[in-house]
């Protein structure tokens, strides 16, 4: 049964199971225990069974939406910017601390020497 397929009565809100959920969202039952772990999506138990009201998926569907996602559309750019920014600050740090020194540190070995 998916999502779309579900009614319910005026006034009483749908529910789906885990699976339903895992569909939906085209993951894994795994990726579902995952979020409820982490508190972003709540079920309601009956018993120890999870079920979710569609209000929560809803809830949750949107909070992704609005979530800005690092990993989405130019990501790996993003990423392989990041590297490079990162390896010019370690450069440019390599790069003063040579210059601070000089010659190999050979100045402040002239200067004791006078």
């Amino acid at each position: 049964m998916t999502a779309e397929t579900i009614t319910a009565p005026e006034g009483v809100e749908a529910f789906m199971s885990q699976a339903e959920v895992a569909a939906r969202l085209r993951v894994s039952v795994r990726t579902i225990i995952d979020i409820v772990r982490a508190g972003h999506l709540q079920p309601i138990y009956i018993g120890t069974r999870p079920i979710y009201p569609m209000s929560e998926l809803n809830r949750f569907v949107e909070m992704k939406k609005n979530e800005a996602n690092p990993r989405r559309h130019g990501s790996s750019a993003g990423r392989r910017n990041a590297r490079r920014e990162a390896a010019r600050n370690v450069n440019a740090d390599q790069g003063s601390v040579k210059a601070d020194t000089g010659n190999g540190g050979n100045e402040d070995n002239r200067e004791k020497a006078e």
